[in-house]
């Protein structure tokens, strides 16, 4: 085997990296923008505030650590770190790094000498031959982002991808956070109140296709990384507690599908599809006396690489057909292990040839366990809840005689109660989701099902408990979100999904209250389809809600009962935007049946006023002005109508009609469109050629075409929805922001109106961005705005756009009388420094009005002003 040219050997020990010769900053600096169309020091922040919701679904996404009291769990690209405090209230921090993120500690692949510390521009060499991309814990498109490296991008390279497993250390110091997809990281933060959440300590790059499980070992000494079937590769990383630096100890190939990955004692486990194994991670590969020889110590003493990690087999017996799901350690040498079929067994770790007993059969499916330490007893996560099992009555299990071969052991059903998540949110029926991941503190629980929900309880015995948090997120895709006005007492914003449930929340992220709409599921063309809800919106002078289907139906709901009040087919198929204008009380409706609808509101009820086909394509958007004298759609035909409002008086009777004024048509299809501000004279459209368009309203001339580009690698995008928002008076100017979300690069984004200059871009969402809102802030003169933005990957993100005074690093000069100061401003002035001495006068800003304060300086004060106001006063 040492000599053939794919052994593992060689691979380990084949390269080595050379050490390096220049010191790296802790903290890099940014480099400097490529693009001139970026500005050179923006001063607008775009902070992750809250995430609801999660995307865990195994053991693998859930992480606790006892002595800290924190739990962590994989949401979007986000790791989210939550510490419960003394008086039950949480703490939560939310990790995530850019593709380019540098580390604190230079990290180098030892199958790539060249490759930086942070994404890789070249992997190495593949000593195995590669196998279908089918692996589905990949995840999202990891099959799509593996490519010829010939042909490589830098999109796909550089693409955000889904957090698919995290793990805390023995006192909660680091946390270690895998991504899936192609040419993942494994990022390791440390978890300290003070440290960056976007700057990780160490990354990892030396995984190739997705990180099945990250953890770390009780001593904290190693973090064992698992790829996905397609990578193959374990590997035992030394961890430095001091620096937070790895190096790679040990590693191993590992084909088989693993479920879950844990440490016992110095040993690791790992289960799967008809595989238990135990690695021995404290010692390299054993060598035998006979084939122990002077060449191969020559060998090791020349290539001092990585060694090759041993394991062992554990012997399943009657258990070879099992699919092994989840794994517990309750001491140094015993593990607990769970299978789908329901068998619960146990593995004596310290055994030469560690055999797999059985210990108790149930009967549901086994999703997840952990271990109580301080009560002695197992937790047990399934369909219908959780069991516990005492320390004791597994020990007497064990001691007891073993079942005959071929005969399944069975006991009777323990009583297990249904899950609090469940009954917190009303849901008292027994579902098929059941919990998908449980954790132990020192005094809760904390539970995570496939819906969504994620819980912290506190249990004083075994049948009852008291739950302290819950975060609920919706068990479905979520296809929207609108805000609602401050003073209203459903919450702050509401979202909802097609399968037409709605969700309120507060600006905190709390849940306020859910309902369930009821749509007709029986289309008159015929369509066997199911119908999904695909608009919302709120009417707030009637405080009714107005809902669009995939059916064309549209429906007037009232807030007190949820009950439609009206109901009617508006178009032939879905309604795609939905308008509503408060002053006049008229709803404008479009729909992909190349229609708009315009209906007025009266008496509880929705009177079709006017119907208008002028475009050739789906309608995509509809929009008042401010005053509603006037009504644009936009079409997938490239066109922007514009309609005037117009009155008519027959017989008594006052009717209302939006008539054509003008066509505008673009080079590529509209997306999206929003006024540029409060005057709505000028109109920004965003199209499909990636181009934001300035448009006049009253003339219909293209004012502008800006084509969105990015700074530093000059990809273009297209943005999906746009909305505007003023910067409030503030210092930087009175243009206003543009926002706006990409599902090609699943970015929100922020750009200056004036240029459509690129101010601040994130990423959170995984599986794309379904639909965003700016929520109205109640203190209109604070410098932030707060965005809402909702993922198809089943996540709602709260963010915060910040604004931050620039920092002045001129000496402040103090002067001791004003004749001082005249002096110094004026020979400033005669020495042609106009624009040194009002940066001293900005530095020193409470100096002159001490001595002007009939003085009063703008945004436009210039230094003639200045030195006009200084001669004046002397």
């Amino acid at each position: 085997m040492a000599a053939h040219s794919y052994s593992l050997r060689s691979r380990l020990n084949g390269q080595v990296p050379s050490p390096r010769t220049t010191a790296a900053s802790a903290f890099p600096s940014k480099a400097s923008p490529k693009s001139p169309r970026k500005q050179p020091s923006s001063t607008v922040s775009l902070q992750l505030q809250r995430v609801i919701g999660t995307t865990t679904c195994g053991p693998a996404g859930l992480a606790c650590c006892a002595s800290s009291s924190s739990f962590s769990y994989c949401a979007g690209a986000v790791a989210v770190l939550s510490t419960l405090g003394a008086d039950g209230g949480a703490s939560t921090r939310y990790y995530k790094s850019k593709p380019t993120a540098t580390a604190v500690n230079p990290s180098r692949s030892y199958y790539d000498l060249g490759s930086p510390s942070h994404t890789p521009s070249r992997r190495r060499p593949s000593t195995f031959t590669d196998r279908a991309l089918t692996d589905p814990d990949k995840g999202g498109g990891a099959g799509r982002e593996r490519v010829d490296e010939g042909s490589q991008t830098w999109a796909a390279r550089e693409r955000i991808k889904t957090v698919t497993c995290v793990a805390l250390n023995e006192n909660g110091r680091w946390l270690a956070v895998g991504e899936s997809g192609y040419m993942p990281r494994v990022l390791l933060y440390s978890a300290a109140p003070e440290a960056p959440t976007d700057v990780p300590t160490s990354i990892i790059s030396d995984h190739s296709i997705g990180v099945r499980s990250v953890a770390f070992s009780p001593d904290s000494r190693f973090l064992a990384t698992l790829g996905t079937l397609t990578d193959g590769f374990l590997y035992i990383w030394s961890l430095n507690s001091r620096t937070g630096s790895l190096t790679l100890h040990s590693a191993n190939k590992c084909t088989t599908p693993v479920a879950d990955m844990i440490w016992c004692g110095t040993q690791l486990i790992t289960i799967g599809t008809r595989h238990v194994k135990v690695w021995q991670a404290g010692q390299g590969s054993m060598l035998s006396p006979q084939r122990f020889s002077r060449r191969v110590s020559i060998e090791k003493a020349a290539s001092p690489g990585p060694a090759t990690l041993s394991g062992r087999n554990a012997l399943l017996g009657s258990l070879v057909e099992c699919n092994f799901t989840c794994a517990v350690s309750i001491k140094s040498t015993l593990v607990i292990i769970g299978t789908d079929a329901g068998h619960l067994c146990a593995l004596n770790v310290s055994e030469g040839c560690p055999e797999l007993k059985v210990v108790k059969t149930l009967e549901f499916e086994i999703n997840a366990l952990a271990w109580q330490p301080t009560r002695q007893r197992l937790v047990l996560a399934g369909q219908y809840g959780i069991v516990y099992e005492d320390l004791s009555a597994i020990y007497q299990m064990l001691e007891s005689p073993p079942t005959a071969a071929g005969s399944r052991a069975r006991s009777p059903k323990k009583g297990c109660r249904p899950s609090a998540i469940r009954r917190s949110l009303g849901v008292d029926q027994l579902s098929n989701t059941g919990l998908s991941a449980v954790g132990s503190l020192s005094s809760q629980l904390i539970l995570l099902d496939a819906d969504g929900n994620l819980q912290v309880e506190s249990s004083t015995d075994n049948t009852a408990a008291s739950s302290e948090l819950t975060f609920a997120c919706h068990n479905g895709t979520i296809q929207g979100v609108d805000s609602l006005p401050p003073d209203s007492e459903l919450g702050t914003f509401f979202t909802w999904t097609r399968n037409s449930d709605v969700r309120f929340w507060d600006s905190g992220g709390a849940l306020r209250q859910k309902v369930h709409i009821q749509l007709e599921q029986q289309d008159i063309k015929g369509d066997n389809g199911q119908n999904e809800l695909r608009t919302v919106r709120f009417f707030r002078k009637a405080s009714r809600f107005v809902m669009g289907d995939r059916f064309g139906v549209l429906q007037l709901i009232a807030s007190s009962d949820w009950n439609a009040l009206w109901s009617g087919r508006a178009h032939d198929a879905e309604i795609t935007d939905i308008a509503i204008h408060d002053d006049t009380s008229l709803v404008a409706t479009s729909s992909r049946d190349q229609t708009m609808q315009l209906f007025l509101h009266q008496d509880d009820s929705l009177e079709l006023l006017q119907t208008m086909d002028d475009h050739i394509g789906a309608v995509n958007n509809v929009l008042f002005n401010s005053t509603g004298n006037v009504l644009l759609s936009c079409s997938a035909d490239r066109t922007v109508f514009v309609r005037e409002r117009a009155h008519r008086q027959m017989h008594g009777a006052s009717s209302t009609a939006y008539l054509p004024a003008r066509i505008i048509t673009l080079r590529s299809a509209p997306l999206s469109m929003d006024f540029l501000d409060e005057k709505c004279e000028t109109l920004l459209v965003s199209t499909m050629g990636r181009h934001i368009t300035k448009v006049d309203v009253a003339s219909g001339a293209v004012i502008e075409s800006s084509k969105i580009t990015d700074p530093e690698n000059e990809d273009t995008v297209a943005l999906n929805r746009i909305a505007t928002t003023g910067r409030r008076g503030l210092v930087e100017g009175d243009t206003n922001f543009l926002i706006g979300f990409s599902s090609a690069d699943k970015s929100l984004r922020v750009y200056d109106t004036d240029k459509i200059l690129l101010l601040t871009r994130e990423h959170g969402h995984t599986e794309g961005i379904s639909d965003m809102c700016i929520l109205e802030d109640s203190v209109q003169d604070a410098p932030s705005w707060t965005l809402v933005s909702t993922g198809l990957d089943r996540t709602i993100m709260v963010w915060t756009l910040t604004i931050a005074q620039p920092l002045l690093h001129q000496p402040v000069i103090e002067w001791k009388s004003k004749s001082d100061f005249i002096a110094a401003t004026a020979q400033g002035f005669d020495q042609g420094r106009s624009t040194g001495i009002l940066k001293e006068l900005r530095g020193s800003i409470s100096i002159f009005f001490q001595f002007f304060p009939s003085f009063s300086v703008t945004g436009e004060t210039c230094a003639s002003d200045v030195k006009s106001s200084i001669v004046n006063n002397n």
